[in-house]
């Protein structure tokens, strides 16, 4: 999933893969083949950085190369959190309580300063599937033995991001 190129002045959604004739959903690989389902994540650009003033962030600037760098920033989170999160399966959850927003800072040499659980499902199981997904995230950037290049996550934030951060907001879904 290549998620398009964003406005830098306004957030703008990575949509997960949804499923469709050609291709299905990511499914909980916990649960029995009657009981699984399927999961999204959406991730979607907060402000790219701050300003050292308490009033709001100015806008940055970014070239088209540094917008394809945001994609491929993008991308890689999004796989990375895709491949670590396991959910419990639907049945255990209402559906009501199937839906959790984390927010997740990266630093200029993409390691994860900050996650926050910012909209909590109200499922404790659900809840803590996400945080324990960022816990693993976060390991795997700070750990230099990793093969980061293998998820794609490059060296460093693109140019105009150097000396400040990188704002997301992930969006975790059962159906």
């Amino acid at each position: 999933v290549v998620p398009p190129a964003a406005n830098a002045s306004a957030p703008t959604a990575a949509p997960a893969e949804r499923p469709s004739a050609a291709s299905s959903p990511v499914t909980d690989e916990t649960s029995d083949p009657a009981a699984q389902s399927a999961r999204y994540i959406t991730l979607s650009r907060l402000h790219h950085g701050a300003s050292s003033s308490p009033s709001a962030p100015r806008p940055i600037a970014f070239s088209a190369q540094d917008l394809s760098e945001l994609d491929r920033l993008d991308e890689a989170l999004y796989e990375a959190f895709m491949r670590a999160w396991r959910p419990p399966g639907p049945t255990q959850l209402d559906r009501a309580r199937r839906s959790v927003r984390l927010d997740v800072t990266l630093a200029p040499d993409v390691t994860i300063v900050k996650s926050d659980l910012a909209a909590p499902s109200g499922s404790s199981e659900l809840d803590l599937s996400v945080l324990a997904a960022a816990e693993q995230v976060t390991a795997l950037l700070r750990d230099p033995a990793t093969n980061r290049a293998a998820l794609k996550f490059p060296a460093k934030l693109p140019s105009p991001l150097q000396n400040s951060r990188y704002d997301c907001r992930i969006l975790f879904q059962l159906e």
